[in-house]
């Protein structure tokens, strides 16, 4: 009886295991430097699986200027592939499956590119001031593929002079089960933040507006700007300035402040690279 009993608890214990544990997702937060590349290691392993490379030249054509660049990712492995847009990478939302039902293209390919100046004015691309969309992956794990994303943000004039790219590779994750499929944004962390379901909205998700909660309260937000890098957020409790953070990783905070008992007005807002901002406000009391 014991034995059945103590096999039952198991079944029930594993049968809640959350299907999200075989994510791995590595939060990186790196401006990818001009004329440089940052690696995406999958496994951990060592050895990079992509490369994200960001390249801007500047010379002069007669008297006037010109600049020439692009932001690309590299494969390593002829295995390893990503999905377009057209003949570009595709910048996909949040919420998109990436699997075995979607087609990959393992090469070289461009995100972005420009050239500017000697009467030419050329942009293509699918990233062109796109903040945390993602990049679907296809890679090989010890001969078994696997899939992924690659969160990124870049920011890039399209229409006057460009001083280089601003280039940030936020996180990414994959599924360890062999030929399962991820969902973009899907990180394995359980409870997290959603994303906005509208652009230029920051979502409070914790505390609840007009809850009541204990004196250490635990703020988390998620921003969803579309044509602009996240580059700084900052969360006021009754207009006092009390937490900020620099390139918030997919444009997400999470702090926790110890507060005094009352009423407090909330506000967090989120500036992009050229100083624009939006905001995001509400009351809760903490008892």
């Amino acid at each position: 009886m014991k034995s059945s009993r103590a096999i039952a608890i198991i079944i029930a214990f594993v049968s809640i295991v959350p299907a999200f544990a075989s994510i791995d997702y590595t939060p990186v937060n790196r401006i990818v430097p001009n004329n440089g590349a940052s690696g995406i290691d999958f496994d951990h392993d060592g050895v990079k699986d992509f490369w994200i490379g960001s390249f801007f030249h500047a010379t002069l054509c007669g008297n006037r200027g010109r600049e020439w660049g692009s932001v690309n990712l590299s494969p390593v492995e002829n295995t390893s592939g990503v999905i377009l847009t057209g003949m570009f990478a595709a910048a996909l939302p949040a919420g998109v499956p990436v699997g075995p039902d979607q087609t990959f293209i393992e090469r070289k390919t461009d995100l972005i590119s420009f050239s500017t100046g000697c009467g030419t004015y050329e942009f293509a691309g699918n990233w062109f001031n796109t903040s945390n969309h993602y990049l679907g992956l296809e890679f090989q794990i010890g001969g078994q593929t696997h899939f992924g994303w690659a969160e990124l943000s870049v920011n890039a004039g399209k229409f006057a002079y460009i001083p280089g790219f601003t280039t940030v590779l936020v996180g990414y994750a994959y599924e360890t089960v062999p030929g399962k499929s991820i969902i973009t944004g899907q990180t394995g962390v359980p409870n997290a933040c959603a994303p906005p379901s509208t652009d230029q909205t920051i979502h409070i998700c914790t505390p609840v507006a007009g809850s009541t909660v204990a004196g250490e309260v635990a703020i988390s937000a998620q921003t969803r700007w579309d044509t602009h890098t996240i580059y700084h957020m900052r969360v006021y409790i009754d207009d006092v300035d009390l937490y900020d953070e620099r390139l918030p990783p997919g444009g997400a905070i999470e702090t926790t402040l110890s507060l005094s008992s009352g009423k407090h007005h909330l506000v967090i807002t989120a500036w992009d690279t050229h100083g624009n901002r939006i905001l995001s406000g509400e009351t809760f009391t903490t008892q």
